[in-house]
């Protein structure tokens, strides 16, 4: 089907901008948050408070980027998938044809290298023949053979898979096939299986800090209980 396809984007005003009544107010919280000092019940209690008044207005303004961004990413997603479905049948093809590119040239780039040993390993002994007929020539003569360096040079390899519409690199690449053997600097930490395990196994967790063993649960990492403060 060659039915052109059409997004068509939100509304968004000419001019945007933060008002300065909030401004003013974040200014305000600020400057009060500055003399604060949690050192005791009353102390922990205002900032509390000033936590829930920051968070708040902080949320305001971050409901106010939503609601104007999140259209454009919708837009912008619409897009991506739009221009994908469209690309789709041209990328499976050029998939293929890379593939099949890349094997003949892979072949060749053996051949070319098999080639190159050859003719290397001529020059090398056509240089070590000359060699030997000039050690002979001076010992015929009672002479020291001459030390200058003989070089001998090697045939030219023709280059193969050769094309003006498409470049031909090569790169090493790796796969994994015995990870007892790895060593260790190379190794990852997952944090997705971490976090699972102390998901899991929460009280066995803290019960481990609290008796002095934060490492217990899993040789090597030390777990800790944090605590953490959140606005209501």
């Amino acid at each position: 089907m060659n039915n052109a396809v059409t997004i068509v984007f939100p509304k968004m005003p000419e001019k945007l901008g933060i008002n300065s009544e909030w401004l003013q107010l974040r200014d305000i919280l600020l400057s009060e948050a500055k003399g604060l000092i949690v050192a005791d019940e009353t102390g922990f209690r205002a900032g509390s408070e000033m936590l829930q008044r920051i968070t708040k207005l902080s949320n305001q303004l971050e409901s106010f980027r939503k609601d104007y961004t999140e259209p454009f990413l919708t837009a912008q997603r619409s897009i991506k998938a739009m221009a994908d479905k469209a690309r789709e049948p041209l990328e499976a093809v050029k998939a293929t044809l890379k593939t099949q590119l890349g094997a003949y040239a892979e072949e060749q780039r053996k051949i070319e290298a098999e080639e190159r040993r050859k003719v290397e390993q001529a020059a090398m002994e056509a240089a070590a023949a000359a060699a030997q007929e000039n050690q002979e020539a001076a010992d015929l003569l009672g002479e020291a053979a001459p030390q200058e360096e003989i070089i001998v040079q090697a045939a030219p390899v023709a280059r193969r898979a050769v094309s003006d519409s498409a470049r031909v690199t090569t790169r090493i690449v790796w796969e994994l096939v015995d990870l007892d053997k790895v060593p260790r600097a190379f190794l990852m930490l997952d944090d997705r299986k971490v976090n699972e395990f102390k998901r899991q196994h929460e009280e066995l967790v803290r019960k481990a800090v609290e008796d002095g063993k934060p490492d217990a649960p899993i040789p090597g990492i030390v777990f800790a209980v944090k605590t953490d403060v959140a606005a209501m």
